[in-house]
């Protein structure tokens, strides 16, 4: 069965040390990241005060989520923590979970027969109570300052002071609700910022690509508009690609030469000398099980239908397709998984992945 996996997300800068470091360096990345956020708030109609409040608090929430968040090269080797629904409530009593799930039409997850749930990173959800009600320590009054306060004036709220450094009631206050407002305010302008107004939002946020990046200019138009339609329907993409330029004498060849890296590898087993037999006889087993996809799936998926989009409607297209994929994830996680299931690259890319299922 597929399981609903739940994790840490949510932050801009590209690891804790950028958060908990007060190194001159990474003061500059977080102050960077500050001014970024006040514009595209301004630019989206957020007034400037309130824009340079919610900046603040995007950045002290996200240091928050740092905090408690496990090292990415612990992450790597993470397997998850599954939960039931009401263990998770026990975990953070303070967030409404029967009417998250329900918001996200998706009921039965983490009840008895539904989907189960996944934490990526339980000792986050452990802190996730501890977090909402204190997500900006160093500026618990930050709503009622005013324009003219030194702390918008200056880099004092940009200093990383750990938050066991702080007090905190323990309760979820109106000053920690205007916070959480704050970041759902920038993840929502931000996760447009592709379709909107170049000049006004792409333009705004190239600094800080190119702060932490080096990215000093935008994709060309062309490449844009490429990405951008293979991102939405990557699947329509591909099954063209495969029609006109991927002929099935390619691919048979492709697979020949893989049945050949195969039986190579049989033949390795039988000479090891470190494997016993009932080890060498697993390996083999193994081996033979696995299934060979080239260039595009054997049994084409179902695609999002297109029929709704209007070519003089960009934006509107992209919530259409994003609305589609996210139907299409609901239905997956109450399917069984299956093995050929085409999950990491397109047809039009040049790429290779291994996955365990197969």
């Amino acid at each position: 069965k597929r399981a609903f996996y739940m994790g840490p997300g949510g932050t801009t800068l590209p690891d804790q040390s950028y958060y908990m470091s007060n190194d001159e360096e990474m003061i500059k990345h977080r102050a960077n990241e500050r001014d970024v956020i006040e514009k595209l708030l301004v630019n989206a109609g957020v007034e400037p005060l309130q824009a340079r409040k919610d900046a603040l608090n995007v950045l002290a929430l996200e240091t928050r989520t740092s905090e408690f968040t496990m090292k990415k090269e612990d992450a790597r080797g993470a397997t998850g923590t599954r939960v039931t629904r009401e263990e998770l409530k026990k975990m953070v009593p303070l967030l409404p979970w029967d009417a998250f799930f329900a918001g996200l039409r998706m009921e039965d997850v983490g009840i008895e027969d539904g989907p189960q749930i996944v934490l990526h990173d339980d000792n986050f959800f452990k802190n996730l109570d501890n977090i909402l009600c204190n997500p900006n320590p160093n500026m618990a009054n930050l709503n009622a300052l005013s324009a003219t306060d030194a702390a918008f004036g200056s880099d004092v709220a940009l200093q990383y002071t750990p938050s066991v450094d702080t007090p905190s009631d323990g309760s979820f206050d109106p000053e920690d609700a205007a916070a959480l407002r704050s970041n759902l305010r920038y993840m929502l302008v931000s996760t447009f910022v592709p379709v909107l107004p170049e000049d006004d939002f792409a333009e705004v946020i190239k600094p800080l690509f190119s702060d932490l990046y080096g990215i000093k200019e935008r994709p060309e138009r062309w490449k844009k508009c490429y990405h951008s339609t293979e991102k939405a329907m990557g699947g329509h993409m591909s099954q063209m690609y495969v029609e006109k330029f991927f002929s099935d004498a390619n691919r048979e060849s492709a697979k020949a030469m893989l049945e050949e890296i195969r039986g190579t590898f049989k033949e390795d087993i039988k000479q090891v000398e470190w494997m016993d037999d009932d080890t060498r006889e697993l390996a083999k087993s193994k081996l033979d099980q696995m299934v060979f996809e080239v260039g595009y799936p054997t049994e084409w998926p179902e695609w999002c239908q297109l029929e709704a989009l209007d070519k003089k409607e960009f934006a509107n297209n992209y919530i259409k397709t994003e609305k589609c994929k996210a139907e299409k994830q609901r239905k997956r996680l109450h399917e069984e998984v299956d093995r050929r299931e085409w999950s990491y690259a397109g047809s039009t890319d040049v790429n290779a992945y291994y996955s365990q299922k197969v």
